[in-house]
């Protein structure tokens, strides 16, 4: 800011002034009130452009999640970038999908046991939490990718897998195959608007097969890094109405899922009603910054997953 206001006078003293006195020649001697008068003039305003800067590099410290930005014990959290998460999510979809194989469907069906098939995407993973907090007694199969919503048809859908339609196909396929070994499926993936009537479409296939059908629910779902809102909280209801302001699913998508799953003969499983309440969204579990229940703006972590199994079981 000094150097600002130093900056302004110089400007002054040796390129304004002389191009206004007479065409830059000669000389006016100001006196103290001019003086005054011009550092009122130029400085001051100089020195609140300095404030504003200063402030405005402040904010974009922030905005850019620079680790130095937030408290200590929150910095590894928000040193974490999505890749990371992206990368051990894709890391714990490929340790779900273990030999034997049946079909598209990785594990083996049990002759004595409840049969639980998870069809989904990188939600799956919690979809499989979910199974074996939900029905422990069960044995729980997988057939799940992430980054391919399992869908009869994409069209319309956005992903990001190359095979994910030859890949439905075997889904599919092998469910049909296996509808009499399959006691239930769950559809866990993410779910927005675009996909609505494809997964109802999904409910009423399943249904036709004579398997009964669990869809793990909308939301919340975030428009940002959502480890990074909370960091800048403490927990608690502050981090809960920051959290709150950042949603991007409305609970009106939650009821259209609920209301055409059921209408559909398969039972909806709302993640919704238990994250988010009296106009706030659950940030933590507990009191610990480092106990989240979310991994990013769509995934929920480990133990939230479980703790909501447990609320709903």
């Amino acid at each position: 800011m000094a150097a600002t206001v130093v900056l302004a006078e110089a400007l002054y003293r040796f390129v304004e002034r002389p191009l206004r006195v007479r065409g830059g020649h000669g000389e006016v001697r100001p006196t103290s009130r001019s003086r005054a008068r011009r550092f009122t003039r130029f400085a001051v305003p100089a020195l609140g452009a300095a404030v504003a800067m200063c402030a405005a590099s402040v904010t974009v410290a922030w905005a850019n999640d620079r680790p130095e930005a937030y408290p200590e014990e929150v910095r590894d959290i928000v040193a974490m970038d999505r890749g990371a998460v992206s990368a051990e999510r894709r890391a714990e979809t490929r340790a779900l999908c273990r030999e034997p194989k049946t079909g598209a469907m990785c594990g083996s069906f049990a002759e004595d046991e409840q049969n639980v098939l998870i069809l989904g995407d990188s939600v799956g993973v919690e979809g499989h939490l979910l199974a074996e907090e939900m029905w422990p007694d069960a044995n729980v199969v997988t057939a799940e990718k992430a980054e391919c919503p399992p869908l009869r048809t994409l069209d319309g859908i956005q992903h990001s897998f190359a095979g994910c339609e030859q890949l439905n196909d075997r889904r599919f396929e092998s469910l049909g195959e296996n509808a009499d070994r399959i006691d239930r499926v769950v559809v866990a993936m993410r779910l927005d608007d675009e996909r609505l009537p494809h997964v109802l479409d999904v409910v009423a296939w399943l249904t036709e097969q004579g398997i009964e059908e669990s869809v793990y629910g909308v939301g919340p779902q975030y428009d940002q890094f959502v480890w990074q809102v909370m960091a800048m909280h403490q927990p608690g209801a502050d981090a809960e109405r920051a959290l709150y302001s950042h949603l991007t699913v409305a609970s009106t998508l939650n009821a259209a899922y609920a209301d055409g799953v059921a209408q559909r003969g398969g039972q909806y499983i709302d993640r919704w009603s238990w994250a988010c309440q009296e106009g706030a969204c659950r940030a933590h579990l507990g009191d610990d910054i480092t106990d989240l229940v979310m991994v990013d703006k769509v995934h929920m972590t480990r133990d939230a997953v479980v703790a909501f199994a447990q609320s709903v079981r």
